[in-house]
């Protein structure tokens, strides 16, 4: 049992994904940006788990290392660098935290530099969230079947945004700076997100798309979006898409388009409801116009 246990772990570290399609360099990289931007020193807070030293420690004392490095992981990712990390050969499968703790300080430099002094390091780490164009496109790569997707959903909105002459990012920045901001430059949260495209925008995105790109242009792993790369690369009025006129008319997507819902009469038999069609942005949705309330009596002849 010990064996095919090992063989699995050890197949688990190779192809670095989980049972259930988690990739453990989503939270491998959630950390390392984290530690980056804190400066924290993960070595000095999981050793105190280890007194004699041997590299290896259980999965509870390596969860309760990283919360005492204030690093927020929930339990899925946890389990996942603890798979990742796990030795094999090991009888009682424990993590191996020095290695994680080598693969996160390669944020700031790499082990072993005066073995090859001409290694080159770069000056910032390769990560979606510090990336120099993360404000101005999504630099998040969520594999090649869910890009394709992506790149069908962005094409569909582009057109939508184009012919309706609507721009995004205002109704973004209501969220942003509201009383229920989450106080990051250029980022809401999935659910201010969606309500923005959905509720304000009026563009009708089917819940699976949503998600999709949620996911997207999550570039800091933690739970919220971020809206200046959206916006930049939809938005007819954006400063990357000015000069570059209509954009072509999307392929045939394989994949399905949710459908507008039909309209009905808000008050059946009462003719004195009107629909009218909204006159901003060309959207289809109706605007119903409630009846004038009576005038007070003697005063029916007032305009």
């Amino acid at each position: 049992m010990v064996c095919e246990t090992a063989f699995e772990l050890r197949m688990m570290k190779d192809y670095k994904v989980q049972h259930d399609e988690y990739d453990v360099d989503t939270a491998i990289n959630k950390v390392k940006l984290i530690v980056y931007k804190g400066r924290i020193r993960s070595r000095e807070f999981i050793k105190q788990h280890d007194p004699l030293r041997h590299r290896l420690i259980s999965d509870t004392q390596f969860a309760r290392a990283i919360d005492l490095t204030k690093i927020v992981l929930d339990t899925r990712e946890v389990k996942a660098i603890c798979d990742n990390y796990r030795m094999p050969d090991e009888p009682l499968l424990r993590v191996c935290w020095t290695a994680f703790c080598d693969e996160i300080d390669t944020v700031f430099t790499y082990k072993e530099m005066e073995k090859t002094p001409l290694r080159n390091v770069p000056p910032i780490p390769p990560l979606p969230g510090l990336a120099p164009t993360r404000f101005m496109v999504g630099c998040k790569n969520l594999g090649l079947s869910k890009e394709q997707r992506v790149n069908f959903i962005l094409k569909d909105i582009k057109k939508i945004c184009y012919d309706r002459r609507l721009c995004t990012q205002p109704f973004f920045e209501d969220f942003a700076h509201g009383k229920m901001s989450c106080n990051v430059v250029g980022h809401v949260t999935y659910a201010q997100f969606g309500a923005a495209l959905n509720s304000e925008a009026g563009l009708r995105i089917l819940p699976a798309d949503l998600k999709l790109l949620q996911e997207k242009y999550d570039d800091l792993n933690n739970g919220m979006c971020n809206y200046f790369a959206f916006s930049n690369e939809i938005d007819p009025f954006a400063p990357a898409n000015q000069n570059k006129g209509p954009p072509p008319e999307p392929l045939r997507s394989p994949y399905p388009r949710m459908r507008e819902p039909p309209h009905h009469d808000p008050v059946p038999g009462n003719p004195d409801w009107k629909i009218e069609p909204n006159l901003l942005g060309g959207d289809k949705k109706p605007l119903m116009k409630r009846p004038k309330s009576p005038a007070p009596p003697g005063q029916e002849g007032w305009p």
